[in-house]
């Protein structure tokens, strides 16, 4: 025995779907008859989905009925649309005047279809004061019916006040059905509702209805933008009508940053970024769309946007790092070049965050940026590379060790501090030789750092040339420093007899030599080193017992202290 009852919620259910698909094409029809002047071809194609679709459910289930609530359009009790946008919502419209259901029947002409569409798009405000169902009413549209919301009764009064003349035939039909009503007991009197309210509500409703109304007042056009190209995103199924929005979102993007626009820039690319990403999207219609985001930055938007980086104030910078990120891949070469010519300091730096933030696992876009003749560039995307990493971009980066500018060579230094690459310790010690002292120091302490025993032997083969004692004594204490870590066992004694050794002259070598000398046994930190600096602390007299005095007062300097890693921001990002 089968279960009819089962059957029917079944039919049901299909016939609902049915329905569904015909409200979906009509809030598609009404959406493109508003976008687009009637002769576009989208204008008809828009229609002919929306009749195509009537026709297959009257042919199938027969007349469409459709009931009302003020945001949704049901069919056999299932909700088929809604919306909480009221702007565009259907539903909220015919039923803000005061249709509350909605019949499609079969015979209905094509006439009739555009004509409903016409209706039920156009604001009552936008021609005339009209409501929708006044609009349908004057559109004699014989196979479109629709039911109103009751009107409150009248009073016997009200309608002798209202009522026309009669024609002679029903007037004494007219006076005795009068007579009738005055005998009766008056009904209880009921004010007469305001001209324009044709149904009440509660509340809460009226406290939801005034949200709504007040949210969407804030909305922008752009906004609705957005919205309405979420909703193409996902349910466009044909090929050529989604590339033709594609292209125009595309174009917008690019006018609006021309304008200085970057937060409404942002906000429809990050409709598409969740448009590709969104569950269910094809793979091709996913790679349609992210590469919509490709065609944004033209080299008239790059060359343009530029000039606003350029003027105090032309672009809001609060916003700046945002737009990198929503372009993701996309924006890394354009931007990298608006780096290299933006001359403001602080959209520089923004950018750099915002790039490297982006990089991230795209090391390979900012390497062509090394062998960028400008300094500044250079140095910027040894930086950002140094935050992204890769294992990629050390041999590029290597190449950078010789480069003329210091400022260059010392962001390479640093990112060969921080790498885990095999040949970093390599690339450190060539810093040794550097011409920078400033880069010679950071070398050392780098690799005393990294117990480097090729470091220790290259050390010690430097104090022992007569041109170690022509450097600056910072440099000096710290290549000591660097040896009492690297090599404690044969620095001690050496650093003994530098702090011991009696002089009659030469009291300006003596100062550097016992400086030199306390930095590296305060390095060391021993038993041995601190016995030493007692010993010297009671032997010596003058300036140089208060340089030891000094080294004995300071707390003892561990392996990994020589200096300070460099962390946080980016490098200065000015020119000079």
């Amino acid at each position: 025995m089968t279960d009819t009852g089962a059957d029917d919620r079944l039919a049901d259910k299909a016939e609902a779907a049915s329905a569904g698909l015909v409200v979906q094409s009509l809030a598609k029809a009404d959406r493109g008859f508003t976008m687009y002047l009637p002769n576009n071809p989208l204008h008809e194609r828009f229609f002919e989905e929306f009749r195509r679709r009537v026709d297959e459910h009257l042919g199938k289930y027969g007349a469409l009925e459709l009931e009302l609530t003020h945001q949704s359009l049901l069919c056999n009790g299932a909700t088929i649309y809604t919306s909480p946008e009221l702007r565009e919502n259907i539903a909220f419209r015919m039923y803000a005047d005061g249709i509350r259901s909605l019949t499609i029947e079969e015979g209905v002409e094509p006439r009739e279809l555009r004509a409903l569409i016409e209706v039920v798009g156009r604001s009552s405000q936008e021609a005339d004061e009209d409501d929708i169902a006044t609009r349908l009413w004057s559109a004699e549209l014989p196979h479109i019916a629709y039911t109103l919301a009751e009107l409150p009764p009248a009073s016997a009064e009200g309608i002798k006040a209202v009522a026309a003349p009669p024609p002679a035939a029903q007037a004494g039909a007219i006076r005795r059905y009068a007579a009738t009503l005055a005998a009766a007991p008056p009904p209880p009197a009921a004010p007469l509702p305001p001209a324009q309210q044709i149904f009440s509500l509660g509340e809460e409703e009226l406290a939801a209805l005034r949200a709504l109304v007040a949210a969407e007042e804030e909305r922008t056009p752009l906004e609705d933008m957005g919205r309405i190209l979420q909703a193409i995103l996902v349910a466009e199924q044909d090929p050529a009508v989604l590339g033709e929005f594609l292209d125009i979102v595309a174009h917008l993007c690019g006018d609006l940053l021309l304008t200085a626009r970057t937060a409404e820039t942002t906000a429809l690319l990050r409709v598409l970024v969740a448009a590709a990403a969104a569950p269910g999207v094809p793979a091709e219609r996913a790679a349609r769309i992210e590469e919509t985001r490709g065609r944004v930055i033209t080299p008239a938007v790059t060359e343009g946007f530029t000039r606003l980086l350029s003027r105090d104030g032309g672009v809001d910078l609060g916003q700046l790092r945002a737009l990198v990120v929503a372009l993701g891949r996309h924006g890394i070469e354009p931007f990298c070049r608006m780096l290299g010519d933006a001359p403001g300091k602080e959209a520089r730096k923004v950018l750099i965050e915002g790039l490297a933030e982006t990089g991230r696992g795209l090391p390979e876009l900012f390497l062509p940026f090394l062998a960028d003749p400008r300094w500044y560039l250079v140095r910027n995307m040894v930086y950002i590379l140094r935050r992204i990493g890769g294992p990629e971009t050390a041999q590029a980066i290597r190449r950078c060790v010789g480069h003329r500018d210091a400022r260059v060579r010392k962001e390479v230094l640093l990112y060969f501090e921080e790498t885990a690459d095999a040949a970093a310790e390599s690339v450190i010690l060539a810093f040794l030789g550097d011409e920078a002292p400033s880069l010679r120091i950071a070398a050392a302490r780098g690799l005393a750092r990294r117990g480097s025993r090729a470091a220790a032997e290259r050390l010690l083969a430097l104090v022992g040339t007569p041109a170690f004692g022509e450097r600056a004594l910072e440099e000096r204490e710290v290549v000591w420093e660097a040896l009492a870590a690297l090599a404690p066992a044969q620095t001690l004694p050496r650093l003994r007899e530098m702090l011991l050794k009696r002089r009659l002259f030469g009291q300006a070598k003596e100062l550097d030599d016992t400086a030199c000398a306390c930095a590296g046994l305060r390095r060391l930190g021993t038993p041995e080193a601190i016995a030493i600096l007692r010993e010297a602390a009671e032997a010596k007299r003058g300036e140089v017992r208060e340089i030891v005095v000094k080294a004995l007062r300071a707390p003892a300097r561990g392996a990994g202290d020589t200096a300070a890693r460099r962390t946080g921001g980016p490098p200065e990002a000015g020119r000079g």
